[in-house]
């Protein structure tokens, strides 16, 4: 999506300022994506009322939390408008706020994994575990490099830039030193569809350098899981961590979770921790 004119202006600033604040790119794209597509619907980023984008974002059939996404993004770019002397008051300053409806967790189960890591190549196979045996996300499974693999722990960059460690299990140090093997010796596991660079500082490198990207990880994991998707890897992964530990502050670490609450949406409760939770109640 290209935008000309005043929005190309309007959006190169916007990213030069996101930019100097050491926001990661995954963020500035999310970000100046839904700018795009705002540009295609209105000429003028200084002439948009909040009845147009209310109605923008209304005649959109998406999920509560793309919406969310969606008028975030919007609100913080009209907010920087201000602040940089562009308009006078930001027409996204009276959009309704979202509620997001709760859902329950929706742990991948043991027999999807399972089939999953038995078609994997080793490529996907990589991809898998650090999903379900380290909780990454997956733009934290795109960006992984050699030299963030610690002795015995990932260190994951996540969102906001902030760092964690994530203790490594022995069948993914086992993967991970095994790749890293061929790596050296100049060669790569199986089931690339391209050649990648074996001196690559990235676990995962890309079709045309860098790494491969957060879409191309979720795509693969959407495959091999169908209808879980990766995302359900994580919500699999604090479950069993949370029932392990019993230590909802050590799940949020792992996690890479800025609030406790988000943890809690993570873990599921079985129906047996239900029924021994009514006994007990009785």
């Amino acid at each position: 999506m290209t935008e000309t004119g005043i929005w190309a202006e309007a959006i190169d600033a916007y990213r030069a300022h996101l930019a100097a604040g050491a926001r990661r790119p995954l963020t500035i794209r999310l970000r100046t994506h839904y700018l795009g597509r705002l540009s295609q619907a209105f000429p003028d980023p200084w002439a948009v009322t909040v009845d147009d984008l209310t109605a923008w974002l209304a005649s959109h059939r998406w999920q509560a939390e793309t919406l969310r996404s969606a008028r975030s993004s919007i609100a913080a770019f009209y907010y920087w408008a201000v602040l940089t002397g562009r308009i006078k008051a930001s027409p996204a300053a009276a959009l309704p706020s979202i509620r997001a409806p709760r859902s329950l967790p929706r742990p991948t189960p043991d027999a999807a994994l399972t089939a999953a890591l038995g078609k994997a190549s080793g490529r996907d196979r990589l991809i898998l575990l650090l999903a379900a045996r380290a909780g990454l996300r997956r733009a934290e499974i795109a960006s992984l490099r050699w030299a963030d693999i610690e002795p015995g722990a990932l260190r994951v960059r996540g969102k906001g830039g902030a760092e964690r460690l994530v203790p490594l299990t022995p069948d993914l140090a086992r993967e991970l030193a095994a790749e890293r093997s061929r790596r050296l010796a100049g060669q790569v596991g199986d089931g690339w569809r391209y050649r990648p660079d074996p001196r690559s500082p990235h676990v995962l490198p890309g079709a045309k350098g860098g790494h491969m990207s957060p879409e191309t990880v979720g795509a693969l994991l959407k495959q091999l899981l169908g209808q879980w998707g990766g995302h359900t890897l994580r919500h699999r992964f604090a479950t069993r961590a949370l029932r392990g530990t019993r230590n909802l502050r050590v799940v949020q670490e792992l996690l890479g979770h800025a609030s406790v609450a988000t943890t809690q949406r993570y873990t599921a409760v079985t129906q047996e921790e239900l029924a021994e939770a009514v006994l007990a109640a009785a």
